[in-house]
């Protein structure tokens, strides 16, 4: 969860060293659609650049996609 107020240009994520277009809800969940990537193991890196309010962070998170069929 991120501030509303934050603005979206200043965040930039990949998955798996890939740029990801993503959509901030009015709660401040970040929102990725994953449903084209392939099943398998992925890394996730956040990045916010900072601004005058909020000082600037990056993190990674580790995750998994399995299809059943």
């Amino acid at each position: 969860i991120v501030p509303t107020d934050i603005n979206k240009k200043l965040i930039d994520i990949t998955i798996d060293g890939k740029p990801q277009e993503f959509t901030i809800d009015d709660s401040g969940w970040i929102e990725l659609d994953v449903s084209k990537m392939p099943a398998g193991n992925h890394t996730v890196d956040f990045t916010f650049k900072g601004d005058e309010k909020y000082h600037s962070w990056n993190e990674s998170h580790n995750f998994t996609i399995i299809y059943y069929t």
